[in-house]
């Protein structure tokens, strides 16, 4: 059973719940590459169109594992951040910000 120590995200609503905010969407690394941290997005996009949004938002790090990820997954880049500090190697070498419609 999946549980805060295998995955994690902050959101929040912005300009009056039209935009589904993903921040920090972490998925234990035993946990990749079986198609689960896709399932949860997915179900947060559902969710989100649900509610009236227009538009989901994610900011998340992962350099270019994360990239295939969240293109893989129907959004789209709108930047990529690079790290001024040291970070996790599990991390990557850079974050993103992407969005899809839904």
């Amino acid at each position: 059973m999946f549980d805060n120590r295998d995955f994690n995200f902050n959101y929040r609503w912005e300009h009056n719940g039209e935009i589904f905010y993903i921040n920090h969407f972490w998925i234990h690394d035993k946990h990749q590459g079986y198609g689960r941290a896709s399932v949860i997005l997915e179900t947060l996009v559902r969710l989100a169109r649900k509610e009236g949004a227009k538009v989901v938002q994610i900011s998340i790090g992962g350099g270019d594992k994360a990239k295939k990820f969240i293109e893989r997954n129907g959004f789209h880049i709108i930047r990529k951040r690079e790290y001024d500090f040291e970070v996790k190697k599990s991390e990557g070498k850079y974050g993103i910000d992407a969005v899809r419609r839904v």
